[in-house]
């Protein structure tokens, strides 16, 4: 994984005092919002790169910029927040919430129950991959530091097929295709065909077959939230996750 300079990466996380802690989502009315520090944090983010841009997910959250030269860095989440109305009767005794005023509205804030630091969770897992010869198949990631009391990580930079140009994305070989269609009939694990046909060309049958049976019964939580945000290819190509924690997992 190719380091840029500390300063610069330094700059990025120092952004965090910008930040209200513990970190987390905005819940409103079921439905996941941006963090609630998102709008004044982007902003302070872009002074560095216009360019820059916040990306997240429900454990974690990531800031990806051209000046950070193939490298992303991400921060966990903690928990989430829920807007709390007194007239809807939230208000719920559970000693594992509060209410938080310092915004203009109240909130709820509920602390995950399964893993406080999903970064470190990833790092976990990819040391455990690294030791099986597996970790071709995920990104690259590593701790950095703390910033402002902020837990920071830094991992590869993946181009998701969520955000990859249809005409940028690798197409598999028939033979590859086939291949991928019998691994996945032969497992429990969904998986896109598509994605996992790239991984035989990039690493050959053997080892993507490795890969799926060691996620399979060695560790489910590497593939339980595989959407198209979380699959995509490095700069050469090669298929890749860029987020294998799973949630809650």
């Amino acid at each position: 994984m190719r380091i840029v300079k500390h300063s610069l990466i330094n700059d990025f996380a120092n952004m965090l005092l910008y930040c209200r802690k513990p970190l987390g989502l905005m819940i409103y009315e079921d439905e996941t919002d941006k963090p609630i520090y998102y709008d004044e944090f982007l902003n302070h983010v872009r002074s560095i790169d216009k360019d820059a841009d916040i990306r997240f997910g429900m454990s974690k959250m990531a800031i990806i910029a051209p000046s950070l030269e193939g490298v992303v860095i991400k921060i966990p989440f903690s928990g989430t927040y829920e807007y709390f109305d007194e007239s809807y009767g939230f208000n719920d005794p559970i000693d594992t919430l509060f209410v938080t005023d310092e915004l203009d509205y109240k909130y709820y804030y509920e602390p995950f129950t399964e893993h406080e630091d999903y970064c470190k969770l990833e790092y976990q897992k990819y040391k455990q991959l690294y030791r099986k010869n597996l970790d071709p198949f995920v990104a690259a990631t590593r701790p950095y530091g703390t910033s402002a009391g902020f837990e920071v990580y830094i991992q590869e930079e993946i181009i998701t097929n969520e955000y990859a140009k249809a005409s940028s994305l690798r197409r598999p070989s028939r033979a590859s295709k086939s291949i991928a269609a019998q691994i996945t009939n032969n497992s429990t694990i969904a998986i896109d065909k598509e994605w996992l046909a790239n991984c035989v060309e990039s690493y050959g049958e053997n080892m993507t077959k490795r890969f799926i049976h060691y996620c399979e019964f060695t560790d489910y939580s590497i593939v339980k939230d595989l959407h198209m945000g979380n699959l995509g290819y490095r700069k050469d190509g090669t298929a890749c996750i860029c987020d294998y924690t799973g949630f809650e997992a």
